[in-house]
């Protein structure tokens, strides 16, 4: 495509790149804006499950350990794995660290 009457058919590959683009963009931003809600959203979901039981949600949490401890409560309904769980990755090092 070397030639002036080659624009119309360069405009029209133009157009179809931007609408897959647009497309992808489009996809893109919807993933990124669930990522942020499901984000914004753990700790709170994380303080409803066991903040009864003395777990809260704090900067230092790892907001995938959080996920998974969701996971796992939502699976098993057991807070007594749960503490098992988090005494196994919160241990005495980890205090001692923060």
């Amino acid at each position: 495509m070397d030639r002036i009457i080659d624009i119309p058919t360069m405009k029209k590959q133009l157009n179809e790149i931007n609408k897959v683009s647009n497309k992808q963009l489009s996809i893109e931003r919807k993933k990124l804006k669930e990522k942020y809600l499901e984000k914004l959203m753990l700790p709170d979901k994380f303080n409803s499950y066991f903040s009864n039981s003395c777990w809260i949600a704090f900067p230092f949490f790892d907001d995938k350990v959080m996920k998974e401890a969701i996971e796992r409560y939502e699976e098993h309904k057991s807070i007594e794995k749960i503490d098992e769980f988090f005494s196994n990755i919160y241990n005495e090092t980890f205090i001692n660290t923060f």
